[in-house]
């Protein structure tokens, strides 16, 4: 007899009491995971172990899995080898949530390649024709460079929908925190796209982040910003060169050039026409919110006006359309 699981890539172990006999290459499900037995353990043994959220060659029922499917354990199904106990896609058969299928099988294969559901019961979407390596990232993932995850048809490759209906607090859809903590740098998070069509269909951007408000209801009282960067100062003096936000272009080589309008903020206010002529008599481009206007300050109090045809300098930018200059007075 085959075993039901095959160990092929790493995850988790879990340490158990075996309640019952227990085999190793085992598909088992404790408290809700699924996972491979790692060795034969019998009733009452302390040191059994679990192989969690890794990828495994699971035996499997006759018929074809593909790419991106949920697979699902059958205690009772009959394997193409016919073993008892079988990955099958049909739920109503299966036991609980195996994973999903990363390499699809044809109907004879005996096995079908399962990337590990985090838990059973975890909601497991399919990749459709996404398909990709398995990722060798510590948590996991798909795609990899050489075997990246693909599909001809627009749209999202992870979606969250959420909704929060408290009536106090705090909601955050994903709260992402790195700690470092040793010689290494880092990002919490790092979000890059690489265009390679002169044409796209789109906009393109590295990343769109939106607040909104509902039609009739939704207001701010207090303050709310698209996107909110702070750079936490500790009780003490740092160094180096920092700020909370950094607008860059970066030449990639001797030829790198721009061939069109480009600028390192870029500052639009645009929808509805009339609802934009509206916007465009009273939106800032700035607000400055320091503290006081004074003497040494970021904005300092009014002063005598220099000698200006040698202390000013002038900084281009474009203003609806037109090559204008801000002007820039030396301290």
């Amino acid at each position: 007899m085959s075993n039901e699981l095959s160990f092929k890539q790493p995850g988790l172990v879990h340490k158990f009491t075996a309640a019952a006999v227990r085999v190793n290459g085992e598909a088992l499900e404790l408290a809700g995971f699924p996972g491979l037995m790692l060795d034969d353990k019998a009733i009452g043994d302390t040191d059994a172990e679990q192989q969690l959220r890794c990828v495994v060659d699971a035996r499997k029922i006759t018929g074809a899995i593909t790419l991106g499917q949920t697979v699902y354990w059958d205690e009772d199904g009959t394997a193409v080898d016919a073993s008892t106990g079988a990955a099958t896609v049909v739920a109503a058969n299966g036991d609980f949530v195996l994973g999903v299928c990363v390499v699809a099988a044809a109907s004879g294969d005996n096995t079908v390649r399962v990337s590990l559901a985090w838990e059973s019961n975890m909601l497991v979407r399919t990749f459709g024709a996404a398909g990709g390596g398995v990722s060798q990232g510590f948590l996991g993932g798909v795609g990899i460079s050489g075997d990246l995850a693909t599909s001809a048809t627009a749209g999202n490759f992870l979606e969250f929908r959420l909704d929060g209906s408290a009536a106090s607090g705090t909601y955050r859809g994903i709260y992402m925190r790195l700690d470092v903590t040793g010689g290494a740098g880092g990002e919490a998070v790092r979000a890059y796209l690489h265009c390679e069509d002169d044409t796209p269909d789109d906009t393109v951007n590295g990343a769109h982040i939106t607040l909104a408000f509902g039609t009739t209801v939704g207001n701010i009282t207090g303050l709310g910003t698209a996107c909110r960067n702070t750079m936490m100062i500790p009780n003490r003096s740092i160094g180096g060169t920092t700020g909370a936000v950094q607008a860059e272009a970066y030449a990639e080589g001797a030829s790198s050039a721009n061939g069109g309008l480009m600028s390192l903020l870029r500052c639009v206010i645009d929808g509805n026409a009339t609802g934009k002529a509206a916007l465009e008599d009273n939106v800032n481009l700035m607000e400055i919110s320091t503290g006081t206007n004074a003497s040494g300050n970021m904005v300092s109090a009014a002063g005598n006006e220099p000698t200006w045809t040698s202390a000013t300098h002038k900084i281009r930018i474009v203003a609806n359309g037109v090559t204008m200059y801000l002007v820039a007075v030396l301290a």
